[in-house]
C-alpha cells in the first residue's frame, strides 16, 4: 500500500454497508447471497458489514431487507477502514503472524 490515505480508500476500500438489525432478520441471508448486491459479507447475527456488489445501489439492498421482514436499527454506507483493507490485501493469516 503506498500513496495518499484518499487514493487508497478509493482504489482498494470499495463501499461499505453497517447494518444493525432490531430483533428480526427477516430474509436478511437470501439478500446477503444475492451476489449482484453484495460481494463480501461479515455476519455477526444482529450486526453485518457488506462490501456491496460493483455497480449495487444501497437503496436496493435497503428495499429488499425491508421487504423480508427485517428489523433495523443502523444502514449506514461508509468507507472501508485502513485495517479492513490492510487485511484485505495481506490476509488474516498474515497479520496474525
Amino acid at each position: 500500500m503506498d500513496g495518499a490515505l484518499a487514493d487508497i480508500k478509493r482504489t482498494h476500500g470499495g463501499h461499505h454497508l453497517v447494518l444493525g438489525f432490531d430483533g428480526s432478520l427477516g430474509g436478511a441471508a437470501q439478500v446477503f447471497a444475492d451476489q449482484t448486491l453484495v460481494s463480501k459479507v461479515d455476519n455477526y447475527g444482529q450486526y453485518a458489514e457488506l462490501e456491496l456488489a460493483a455497480g449495487a445501489d444501497p437503496q436496493q439492498i435497503l428495499h429488499r431487507l425491508v421487504a423480508s421482514g427485517a428489523r433495523l436499527s443502523r444502514f449506514e454506507l461508509q468507507e472501508a477502514s485502513l485495517n479492513k483493507i490492510f487485511i484485505d490485501l495481506v490476509g488474516v493469516e498474515a497479520v496474525r503472524a
